[in-house]
């Protein structure tokens, strides 16, 4: 099947890194102050919850590069990868501030700011490829099995298999919830609107 050769879904993994760092580099959140997330405050779930996402989003590269070595790509190739991407989150996270509504004041957004359609439609464009990217490596690497339970046929004997691929295994189906915190996101922007967030009004575009 074409969609599960190792190119296609690599390509795959390098559009679902970048819309996911295209969404942690332009979430509002981590500028409110509001106590409007999952109870807590947005700022500091902000920088939970896209930690997660990347938590998430790493277990699923490393599952990944466990199971498809290449003469081509460096062995550990998803190290550098993910330190620069926690570096990465925090620095931005830490670097921006809350910003707050001041009467009589106009405080426009950043000028990188993405307007909340197009974000809603990279978090929704990130679930969907999220989605494909993780039922492609279940299938591409489904160890088949003549007898045995239901459980070892579509559980188990996935990602390599427990038995031969232990660590593959694991972090494959860890990042199955990598589903979880991007409906979150989705939910979030869906429903963003500055005066729910306590940020200035011209934020809402």
């Amino acid at each position: 099947m074409f969609l599960l050769d190792t190119r296609v879904r690599y390509i795959i993994l390098s559009v679902v890194i970048y819309l996911s760092f295209l969404y942690y580099l332009n979430d509002p959140l981590k500028n409110s102050d509001a106590l409007q997330c999952l109870g807590l405050k947005c700022r500091p779930y902000s920088l939970i919850i896209n930690l997660l996402s990347f938590t998430f989003l790493s277990a699923m590269m490393i599952s990944m590069g466990i199971l498809n070595k290449s003469i081509y790509i460096p062995g550990y190739w998803y190290i550098p990868i993910i330190v620069i991407g926690y570096f990465v989150i925090y620095l931005d996270w830490n670097t921006n501030k809350i910003v707050r509504p001041e009467k009589g004041k106009i405080t426009p957004p950043p000028v990188e700011f993405i307007a909340k359609d197009r974000r809603l439609a990279i978090v929704t464009s990130l679930l969907v490829l999220y989605i494909v990217l993780f039922l492609l490596n279940y299938m591409a690497h489904r160890v088949p099995v003549q007898i045995g339970s239901v459980a070892d046929k579509l559980f188990w004997n996935s990602f390599g298999s427990y038995e031969a691929r232990r660590g593959a295994f694991i972090l494959g189906w860890m990042s199955i919830l990598g589903l979880v915190t991007a409906s979150l996101n989705i939910y979030y922007t869906d429903t963003f609107h500055p005066g729910k967030f306590d940020l200035p009004n011209s934020w809402r575009i």
